[in-house]
């Protein structure tokens, strides 16, 4: 059993070991210190920004050798800096779209070419543009070499404003974005209810909800004027729709829903008991769960109720959308909700059903026009459940709401407009919902997951730092580790750790 205070003592001493190898001088090292603790943080919400991580970074940003500072004479030539590089995923692809639609000058950074092929659409979409040039930093570069080749592709470019896409552990980002106050830097908080670096390197942060402003406002203390508000649409690509798997025909209703297991694993699994209640109570429903990551506690749990016929686990799959279209509600995650998979369903027109996840955090705060937004998110389970049934047995009142919720959708001629609007005056047109976000309940229903279900954390510390750190502490862990994943799994994990440690010796 993982307790907060382990996490939290392991979180500080990766910083504690980064600054020591700071003072050695081992960069590379120092970056993977915090590359761990900011991985950390951000699973088991122990905070959401870090001062002391953001400083750290200034300091090593320094150590670029042979730095060529500039003025950019030029006016709207763009950087999008991108650690994510996902097709259909966070937000690469709506910034990007934006920049062609201005017929614009930019150059695209993927920080490793390890994630072009997840990232082929959005390079094919850059290829085709003849004012975007792309650069894919190599993988075989060190970390401090990396800084280097990103430092300079930035200087030698020459932009007066980029975007910066980065990962919540992209610690040799930041690092070079420092370095950079000469032009103006939006980060994209696409992230926005858990840890992230990147505040110091960002003139203003892009959030894309109420709850994006209100956490880096109270939680991250960043000033009201450095936040700016855009609303997003999804991502829709067109692919072959590959099939439903075989269903008995006296399931007549079909629910859905999917996203990473994470989401629906917190308090002891009381998502997969709604589920359950919400089929039980409707004899006519299938569920489908389209899922990425661990599966096993959702297979159990459908074994052990009997629900092999009646929920179907299926991988996490490329055409999604066409497989939303042949749905008919979408039954949001919990206590993790998802935004991109609510947009999906609002895109095809299928209506949504969410239980509050996040203390004040709602689904709908993702919708920017309100006027047509019918009620998605119910707060006790009753409710819940009486809108389940509604839906389920009101075939009317359910395609009324998914009309309704498509459109609610923020356009893409609009997206690109506000953006540009906002680059301009740098102010927010959409109105805001305040509430506080309950980081204490976040980091116990994410502990709990863990406890319960994900054993993720032993793999977490299976890394080189804690190879020379601590030999014991690598050791149990591997011993954990391997107790929920089977030698075969981790025997992979270690050799890469091992050879890596190894070359470092070299």
């Amino acid at each position: 059993m993982i307790k907060r205070y382990q996490i939290e003592k392991n979180y500080e001493d990766y910083k504690k070991w980064a600054k020591e190898y700071l003072v050695q001088d081992k960069v590379d090292l120092a970056l993977e210190s915090l590359c761990v603790a900011c991985k950390l943080a951000h699973l088991y919400f122990i905070k959401l920004a870090d001062h002391e991580i953001e400083e750290l970074l200034e300091i090593i940003g320094k150590k670029i050798k042979k730095p060529r500072l500039y003025t950019s004479e030029l006016t709207n030539r763009f950087i999008l800096y991108d650690s994510v590089g996902i097709d259909n995923m966070a937000l690469t692809q709506q910034y990007l779209r934006a920049l062609i639609s201005w017929n614009v000058e930019f150059l695209y950074i993927l920080d490793d070419e390890n994630k072009a092929v997840r990232a082929r659409n959005i390079i094919n979409e850059i290829c085709a543009y003849k004012k975007g040039d792309l650069f894919i930093v190599p993988s075989k570069s060190s970390n401090i070499e990396k800084m280097g080749i990103i430092y300079n592709k930035i200087s030698e470019y020459k932009p007066n404003k980029a975007f910066l896409h980065i990962d919540v552990s992209d610690v040799v980002g930041v690092s070079v974005w420092n370095n950079f106050d000469m032009i103006t830097r939006y980060f994209i908080n696409h992230a926005d209810h858990a840890f992230w670096i990147g505040t110091n390197c960002s003139d203003y942060v892009i959030c894309y909800r109420s709850m994006g402003f209100n956490a880096s406002k109270i939680l991250r203390n960043i000033k009201g004027e450095k936040l700016l508000i855009q609303p997003y649409y999804p991502i829709i690509k067109e692919t072959t729709f590959k099939g439903l798997p075989e269903l008995d025909e006296k399931y007549s209703v079909k629910l859905f829903s999917g996203g990473r297991y994470f989401k629906i694993y917190g308090e002891n699994g009381e998502f997969m008991k709604m589920v359950a209640h919400i089929l039980i109570q409707n004899p006519n429903t299938v569920m489908i769960f389209a899922g990425d990551g661990n599966d096993r506690p959702l297979n159990e749990f459908i074994k052990e109720h009997k629900f092999e016929k009646r929920w179907i686990v299926i991988d996490y799959r490329r055409d999604l959308v066409e497989l939303m279209k042949n749905m008919d509600i979408y039954i949001g995650t919990y206590p993790i909700n998802g935004g991109l998979m609510a947009h999906y369903a609002a895109y095809c027109g299928i209506p949504i059903l969410e239980r509050n996840a996040m203390n004040g955090s709602v689904i709908e705060d993702i919708f920017p026009r309100r006027d047509y937004l019918p009620k998605i998110t119910f707060n006790s389970l009753g409710d819940y459940f009486e809108e389940a049934n509604k839906l389920i047995r009101d075939k009317k009142y359910r395609k009324w709401k998914g009309n309704a919720l498509a459109t609610s959708l923020i356009k893409p001629e609009e997206f690109n407009d506000q953006l540009k609007y906002l680059l301009e005056w740098h102010k927010n047109k959409y109105s805001l919902n305040t509430f506080n976000l309950d980081l204490d309940k976040m980091c116990k229903q994410a502990i709990e997951a863990e406890n319960e279900f994900l054993h993720m954390y032993p793999r977490k510390m299976l890394n080189k730092v804690l190879l020379r750190k601590s030999i014991i502490c690598f050791v149990i862990s591997f011993i954990i580790y391997l107790k929920y994943y089977g030698l075969a799994k981790i025997m992979i994990k270690v050799k890469t750790i091992i050879i890596a440690f190894v070359k470092k010796l070299k």
